[in-house]
């Protein structure tokens, strides 16, 4: 992700959350922590998180799981 594309995750997030405070600091540390993630799937966890919670979203909750992630957890419900 971009900063840019970061800054929009983050105006969504104070819309649904008014209380969440975008500050330069925070601002960069999600743009180092989510740089990695594609935008699309940030936005769709983003979303899903706002629909299922009262609670300002972390980063682990944008991030969500890895499509290896959900594999490996799927693989040892298998086992």
């Amino acid at each position: 992700m971009t900063k840019k594309e970061v800054g929009e995750l983050m105006k969504t997030v104070v819309a649904a959350y008014p209380n969440f405070e975008i500050t330069p600091e925070r601002v960069n540390l999600w743009v180092y922590m989510l740089g990695d993630i594609d935008n699309e799937r940030a936005k769709v966890n983003l979303m899903r998180h706002i629909k299922l919670s009262k609670y300002i979203p972390t980063i682990a909750d944008i991030r969500g799981e890895t499509q290896e992630e959900l594999e490996r957890r799927e693989w040892e419900v298998i086992r």
